[in-house]
C-alpha cells in the first residue's frame, strides 16, 4: 500500500515573537519563535535556514506550561495550552531582514 500524505510546508509552523526582549536580542543575533510542541531542534534549524536563507549556529528550546486562569462571572477554572519556545542563534554577521524591527527612541 502506497499512501501519500499531503503535508503543509514546515515553515508555516514558525511564529516569530516580537516582544521587547526578543527585539533587543535581535542585535545579538538571537531570534525567538513559537514552535509546535513536537518540533525538534534539528527540524527548527532546518526550517529557519530554508525559509530565511541564513546560517543557524544553534537552537535552544524550552516548553512553557499552560497557565491556569479563572473566569470571573462563574468562577470556573480553565487551563491555557502549553507552548514551546525556540531561541535561534545565528552565526556572526547574519540577520533575518524580514523580522528586523527598528526601535524609535524619543529625544
Amino acid at each position: 500500500m502506497d499512501k501519500k500524505i499531503k503535508k503543509l510546508p514546515d515553515f508555516l509552523d514558525l511564529e516569530p515573537i516580537l516582544s521587547e526582549k526578543a527585539v533587543s536580542d535581535q542585535n545579538k543575533g538571537i531570534y525567538h519563535f513559537w514552535v509546535p510542541l513536537k518540533a525538534t531542534k534539528g527540524r527548527i534549524k532546518k526550517m529557519v535556514e530554508d525559509f530565511f536563507k541564513v546560517k543557524v549556529d544553534k537552537v535552544n528550546t524550552f516548553q512553557l506550561k499552560g497557565k491556569i486562569k479563572t473566569s470571573l462571572p462563574k468562577r470556573k477554572r480553565y487551563q491555557l495550552p502549553a507552548r514551546k519556545k525556540a531561541l535561534v542563534f545565528l552565526t556572526a554577521g547574519e540577520k533575518i531582514k524580514e523580522l528586523l524591527v527598528e526601535s524609535s527612541k524619543k529625544k
